[in-house]
């Protein structure tokens, strides 16, 4: 028999299995014991601590989230409290903007964005209200909505779930918008104090065409379609679930039954079942029994050959069937549900699909997609998103491959239509997306986001209608600069479709340059011919926007921006980006405002900015003719008392180097020597270097003079 060591001590267990031990600790008396002795001291920043306690108190959603190194998840954990932000941005036409969250009620003041237009909102803004929340972990976007979940489980809904069909509300002003955050809400009201109910508390949620789904932490599944209207429960009329709490149910046991999640699709709803696969079901296959009006009775399907589960730890296959089936399909890891289809992604980093149109469709099988593998050399892909007719598949080395619906239909017709000569449709790697980082994916109709690992975003698509859904700034914010062309209906990328993909900037600092810029920069009558001139020439167009592009990017990342007390280097945004969402015409993005670095970001550039407090004006077709961007008499008022200062910068005379001309607007621009060391940058300007061949002999931006302006007021 082997003796007890009552020497041992805590710092001399091994470190899996201290890791067993410090989920018990809350965050301070965790760092209270790292503080303890110096060999404890070295696990103060242990990963599988800090992103265990900072995912089961925020409910972030299982998705990678940058760095996964532990000072990272260790200042997420500290930062989610009071920096979570969502920006939104896209169309104003469907929803009055109450889909963004930007309140256009009058009684709301001047929440509205002053540089919104009728079209849509081509910047991204904070949502109204959100700062009164619990901090948000997840958002995602409906056809008409934007949807967010906080660190409590609550879903709050603004704008309309289904925009077909627009209720009557009190306020019949608003035609059933909401322009404002809501909470959504269930039948049975807790009484106000009263602990949340795990029945009703939401550990994960999906925003469709024109509803949600949401399922609690004791695996409910709830529906939404109207933000006025309490949550229905979603109960299967096919599918055999155990009753009562079946969140807690262990995954090695044979009978474990539970939903994993639920996916909301275009005009159909899903869940993963473990055990039973992927359940799919109807909006209009629904049965309402009067005896339980909260019920959702729905007419499911099982999804074929999804039930299976890799066994766990020393458990073995079941059956022959089983294992034969690992091996072909394997353990579903994702899925989504398209317009028509299902696609799946499973273990084996493979790739299928099915129709669920009918269930004839679904008897008929699934197929696997061809064309989703990873380059020669890396890692099986391990991610699937999204929504609508497109979706992606990428993995953790930089992959990125993406298909739409009419690969499905060919991919489809050629495994079950006799005698088919649909040739087979091959995704797309766009050259610009391969190997940077990206972790995330989001489609509307006309246009794709695109989220890495630094906590950008990229924007690629098109504007219906001018509605801002790019987030490249409108019109008269300088969108005509960044590579967009904007015609009477809508606007979209000028060159090769798969190359032109450009970053969302969220400062204001680089909208008022981008704007400044756009109306006029330093030479405004230079400025109005040049840009008649490169509008002729497509080529020269895409060079001006590579420029800006080069020129406007990454300010927050200016080395005397940097804080030294963040234990990650000195990389890190003013504004990261940890999720991404977009539906229809509109966009959202979850963000870490460092609001440290972003004030010290205004300090450094408000001294050069010239004031801007005039309202956009919607373009129209005389004056993109006339390379007019809409500007008001404001811009007139700063152009003359800026462009000497502003042309001897551009120059690199002495005068740039004395700071920015006092201003009895801004008060910042009181310190003007704070600001010195952008000076050898020149962010707000081009750098003459970079320009064109065609437009190095002018300055090339647009511009308008006072009796314009007279005109247009």
């Amino acid at each position: 028999m082997i003796e007890p060591n009552n020497n041992t001590s805590l710092v001399d267990l091994p470190t899996d299995i201290l890791g067993c031990i410090f989920p018990y600790l809350e965050p301070t008396e965790f760092l209270n014991l790292c503080s303890t002795s110096k060999a404890l001291a070295t696990l103060s920043l242990d990963s599988s601590y800090w992103r265990y306690i900072t995912r089961s108190t925020y409910r972030i959603p299982n998705q990678p989230l940058l760095r996964t190194d532990g000072a990272r998840w260790k200042t997420l954990y500290q930062r989610l409290q009071t920096e979570s932000r969502v920006y939104t941005w896209g169309s104003a036409a469907h929803s009055g903007r109450g889909g963004l969250g930007h309140a256009n009620n009058p009684g709301y003041g001047d929440t509205i964005p002053r540089y919104a237009s009728r079209y849509g909102i081509g910047w991204p803004t904070e949502m109204f209200g959100v700062e009164k929340l619990d901090p948000i972990v997840d958002l995602q976007c409906g056809g008409w909505s934007t949807t967010v979940l906080t660190s409590k489980g609550d879903l709050y809904s603004t704008g309309m779930l289904d925009g077909q069909h627009r209720p009557q509300f009190v306020n019949s002003s608003q035609r059933g918008v909401h322009p404002t955050l809501e909470l959504l809400r269930f039948l049975e009201v807790q009484p106000e104090g009263q602990h949340r109910i795990p029945m009703t508390t939401i550990a994960q949620f999906s925003s469709g065409r024109s509803h949600v789904l949401g399922l609690s932490d004791t695996g409910t599944i709830w529906f939404w379609r109207n933000i006025a209207v309490p949550a229905l429960e979603v109960r299967f009329l096919n599918t055999d679930m155990p009753q009562g709490d079946n969140s807690a149910v262990s995954g090695d046991r044979a009978d474990d039954v539970r939903v994993t999640r639920v996916v909301a699709g275009w005009a159909s709803s899903s869940a993963y079942v473990t055990r039973k696969g992927i359940v799919v079901w109807s909006e209009r296959a629904h049965i309402s029994a009067p005896e339980d009006p909260d019920v959702w009775t729905v007419d499911d399907a099982i999804v074929p050959d999804t039930y299976y589960q890799r066994p766990r730890r020393k458990a073995r296959e079941t059956s022959a069937e089983e294992e034969a089936l690992g091996k072909r399909v394997g353990e579903v890891v994702n899925h989504i549900v398209l317009e028509g289809y299902v696609v799946f992604l499973t273990d084996l980093g493979k790739v299928f699909t099915v129709r669920h149109e009918s269930a004839e469709s679904l008897r008929q099988g699934i197929v696997e997609l061809a064309g989703f593998g990873p380059s020669e050399g890396k890692p099986k892909m391990t991610e699937l998103q999204g929504s609508f007719r497109s979706f992606a598949v990428f993995n953790t080395e930089g992959d990125v491959v993406i298909g739409d619906r009419d690969l499905l239909d060919r991919a489809w017709e050629r495994a079950f239509v006799p005698n088919s000569r649909s040739e087979a449709i091959l995704p797309v790697r766009p050259p610009a997306l391969q190997n940077q980082g990206v972790i995330s994916l989001a489609f509307g109709d006309w246009h794709r986001l695109a989220l890495t690992r630094q906590g950008r975003i990229m924007s690629f698509g098109q504007e219906p209608s001018s509605c801002g859904c790019l987030g490249l700034g409108s019109s008269s914010e300088g969108g005509l600069l960044r590579g967009v062309w904007y015609t009477q209906v809508e606007w979209t990328p000028e060159g090769d479709s798969q190359q032109q993909w450009r970053q969302v900037w969220f400062s204001p600092e680089q909208r008022e340059w981008l704007r400044y810029m756009a109306n006029g920069g330093i030479d405004q009558e230079a400025g109005r011919a040049s840009i008649r001139g490169f509008l002729q020439h497509p080529a020269t167009h895409l060079q001006v926007a590579d420029s800006i592009e080069k020129n406007g990017s990454d300010w927050d990342l200016h080395p005397d921006l940097d804080d030294d007390t963040q234990p990650w280097g000195r990389s890190e945004p003013a504004y990261l980006v940890l999720s991404i969402a977009a539906a229809g015409w509109h966009c959202g993005a979850l963000v870490l405002a460092n609001q440290k670095k972003i004030r010290k970001m205004y300090h450094a550039h408000a001294g050069f900015l010239p004031p801007f407090n005039g309202f956009e004006q919607p373009p129209t077709s005389t004056a993109l003719s006339d390379a007019n961007t809409g500007v008001l008499s404001s811009v007139w008022d700063w152009t003359s008392s800026w462009k000497n200062w502003l042309s001897a910068w551009w120059m690199g005379g002495s005068q740039a180097e004395q700071g920015p001309p006092k201003s009895s607007t801004m008060e910042d621009q009181q310190q003007g020597h704070e600001h010195s060391y952008y000076h050898s940058s020149k962010p707000w300007n081009l750098l003459r270097r970079d320009l064109p061949d065609a437009a190095k002999h002018e300055v090339f931006f647009p511009a308008v003079s006072s009796d314009d302006v007279e005109e247009q007021t």
